[in-house]
């Protein structure tokens, strides 16, 4: 990507740095959702029980996961609070939480 931008004074110094950080920023958000999109729960570190809780539930991705609430883990068959508490861990090591649109 070539991008020119002629800057003449200090403001528009700082408006044009503040459109390219919210440019970055967007990006580098959407490449994080499309990783999360992609990335199944069969090579994620969960007890077993609790992945196969998750694929009965037809959730197969992280992205999956993150749009579920607690609430509605604790509704699926075979998920234990231990299951709930792990997937928490889980996701709070990737800094990513339970309930998140994206």
């Amino acid at each position: 990507m070539e991008l020119s931008i002629k800057v003449t004074n200090k403001d528009d110094a700082k408006a044009a740095i503040g459109i390219l950080n919210d440019y970055i920023d967007r990006a580098s958000r959407a490449e994080r959702v499309d990783t999360l999109k992609t990335t199944g729960l069969q090579d994620v570190d969960l007890k077993m029980r609790t992945r196969n809780a998750l694929t009965h539930a037809k959730i197969f991705t992280i992205y999956d996961l993150c749009k579920q609430t607690e609430a509605g883990l604790r509704a699926l068959s075979g998920m234990g609070q231990g299951g709930i508490d792990d997937i928490k861990v889980f996701l709070a090591k990737g800094g990513l939480t339970l309930g998140v649109t994206m």
